[in-house]
């Protein structure tokens, strides 16, 4: 019940929530418009917290925006409360403080007549939890381009995010001049004379990126939709190397069906990881993220999805070679009533290292000598089965228009860590001020 709850709950323990959302002051003059918005909340758990979880400034002209401060966002067409998460941002992990310049829309690609469209952002971010990389910054980018044809809907695009900057514990210097910025956010390698040779042989910094696909029909009964992630975490797989690799989802959305509103299938695979040959699985070792220690995280959440898991006392990745299988639907089973089900199915492996008796070179990226004999570990005799049901249920009352009740309960099977499970209720309210 933590997973894709933007970090406000805390796993295993009790937790006692509560945000107030949406406070917010805005003018409008012509088509320039500005905003400030802030989120609060407040946390009782073993790890007592009372923070914004959104506090930033939005200004707009036309169809682009400025956002300076700490605002939600996620990454990703296969993005949905629905689904188990994005591999690149979900909804997992906390909003990082930052400044970003995007479209708020796609917008008309020009001399296509309106046919195709586009949509960007352009976004720099600062961590400030307490990490192996102290300072470490965060690059991150998009475009998006979109076709209609009769009732049809395709869209691709490719992000890239990039971990560059900050200092190692023993105050050595990662790069952090304009010139660093400019070789990360191009994604082309370091200075010759740059103090770690790993970041002059491939590129400087530890990136996060993909190939973002995504296909839509819309009917009269239903609307579908079909996405392809193809993840990507360095240079080597700029093209394909791990084809596989990444995440694919379905969804159905029934739109005159009076009980059977939605359904949602999800499948995510992390299996070869750059390996070829006899290489073992797991080479590229998605979101450990080599100097950057502390991995693809934020105050101690996975900042993408949930399913892989990290040891933050540590500062490794625990679990990362996986494949996993999610269905869930939403229903309106009686007046007012809305019951949201999610169950997955996660297979995995650990990590390459696991999988392996030869360490180095075959779980280091680059090419194995020829006279190296790799005595890989079969990966079957290291699976782990776990099995996960979550079902939320929403109650709206037609004489308490502002107020929705909440109940959810989950369930999860793991063959090695034991079974758990968790009740919470909730309670929603949204005044209706009027001027």
């Amino acid at each position: 019940m933590w997973a894709n709850n933007r970090a406000k709950v805390t796993p295993n323990s009790s937790n006692l929530l509560f945000d107030v959302e949406h406070i917010n002051y805005g003018f409008q003059k012509g088509r320039f418009a500005i905003q400030a918005n802030v989120d609060i909340s407040a946390k009782v758990s073993s790890s007592n917290t009372l923070n914004l979880s959104q506090a930033y400034l939005r200004a707009q002209y036309r169809k682009m925006e400025l956002r300076l401060g700490r605002f939600y966002r996620t990454q990703g067409l296969n993005s949905s409360e629905m689904g188990i998460g994005s591999m690149l941002i979900s909804r997992n992990g906390a909003a990082i403080p930052g400044i970003q310049l995007r479209t708020d829309s796609f917008l008309p690609v020009p001399l296509t007549q309106g046919y195709v469209e586009y949509k960007a952002g352009y976004g720099n971010y600062k961590f400030d939890d307490n990490r192996f990389i102290n300072g470490a910054k965060f690059h991150s980018k998009y475009f998006y381009l979109k076709a209609d044809i009769h009732s049809f809907t395709f869209r691709g695009g490719v992000i890239h995010n990039v971990f560059w900057g900050g200092k190692t514990p023993s105050g050595d210097d990662l790069g952090n001049s304009f010139n660093d910025y400019f070789r990360a956010t191009i994604g082309t390698s370091a200075a010759d004379d740059f103090e770690f040779q790993g970041e002059v042989l491939n590129t400087l910094g530890n990136t996060l990126a993909a190939y973002d696909g995504g296909l839509e029909w819309d009917g009269e009964k239903v609307n579908l939709k079909l996405t392809r992630l193809f993840f990507m975490e360095d240079k080597s797989n700029i093209m394909l190397r791990s084809f596989w690799d990444g995440q694919w989802s379905f969804d159905i959305d029934f739109k005159n069906n009076t009980v059977f509103k939605h359904f949602r299938y999800d499948y995510m695979y992390t299996i070869r990881q750059d390996a070829v040959g006899e290489q073992p699985g797991g080479r590229a070792n998605y979101y450990g993220h080599y100097l950057y220690q502390s991995g693809f995280t934020y105050h101690d959440n996975i900042l993408g999805n949930p399913f892989i898991e990290f040891d933050f006392a540590n500062n490794e990745t625990l679990n990362n070679i996986m494949i996993v299988n999610s269905v869930a639907t939403k229903l309106d089973l009686w007046d007012g009533g809305t019951v949201l089900t999610k169950t997955s199915y996660k297979r995995s492996y650990g990590v390459c290292s696991d999988l392996t008796n030869t360490r180095v070179p075959a779980c280091v990226l680059g090419a194995v000598p020829e006279e190296e004999t790799i005595d890989n570990i079969p990966r079957n005799t290291l699976r782990n089965d776990q099995y996960q049901l979550y079902v939320n249920i929403n109650q709206k009352f037609d004489h308490l228009e502002s107020v929705s009740f909440s109940f959810y309960t989950a369930y999860d099977i793991n063959q090695k860590t034991g079974n758990n499970s968790a009740i919470g209720v909730g309670i929603k309210y949204t005044p209706m001020f009027k001027f």
